[in-house]
């Protein structure tokens, strides 16, 4: 079994990730989802795509001084998905971000947690047949080429720290109208599992 400082050092020396991972579609919008969770508002459709992830981490272990206090163990990862989607459409998208990982925060000893977020481009291969279009119609005008944000948690055992259990939101948008008409788009939300090389 692993020490806790052992599992740190471990964790501090990965340079390629990859995970497997799936999701379904969240019927909301990106800044009311926040809103939707909490009060358990949220419904989800049957539509997602299962992919795969590699990631590499360009930017290692840097501090991010806040005034009051400092956070430190970030790194910055350049993401790369392939995502098949099933349901309602088929198609398979390409995506890609730059990724900010925040420095894992440790309970106990035993389990730690970081977060992570990242911003850039998301091709489907063929017209997302459920997403809508700028008309609000689903299957009309759709947009193969949109922005892309994720957001995650990702959990560790101290025991097991190469291994990794991810929650994520996957957004595709067209930033307000800058790369594609306003209310296109979708969200998703759903899990993985990482593995560190």
């Amino acid at each position: 079994m692993l020490s806790f400082a052992q599992a740190q050092a471990q964790d501090a020396a990965r340079d390629w990730r990859i995970m497997a991972f799936g999701a379904v579609w969240a019927e909301t919008n990106l800044p009311k989802l926040p809103y939707n969770v909490f009060t358990g508002n949220l419904e989800f459709r049957n539509t997602g795509f299962v992919g795969l992830e590699a990631s590499r981490v360009l930017v290692r272990d840097f501090d991010i001084p806040l005034g009051v206090a400092t956070l430190s163990g970030n790194d910055i990862e350049l993401s790369m998905q392939v995502l098949k989607h099933w349901g309602r459409q088929k198609h398979v998208e390409l995506a890609g971000a730059l990724v900010w990982r925040s420095g894992d925060w440790w309970f106990s000893r035993a389990m730690g947690v970081n977060l992570a977020t990242g911003f850039g481009l998301s091709h489907a291969l063929k017209n997302p047949k459920y997403e809508k279009g700028p008309g609000g119609v689903r299957g009309v005008d759709m947009r193969q080429f949109q922005f892309h944000i994720l957001s995650e948690l990702e959990f560790t055992l101290a025991e097991a720290p190469d291994w990794h259990l991810v929650f994520r939101l996957q957004h595709r948008s067209g930033i307000w109208g800058v790369i594609s008409p306003r209310k296109t788009g979708s969200n998703y939300l759903g899990m993985g599992i990482r593995k560190d090389f």
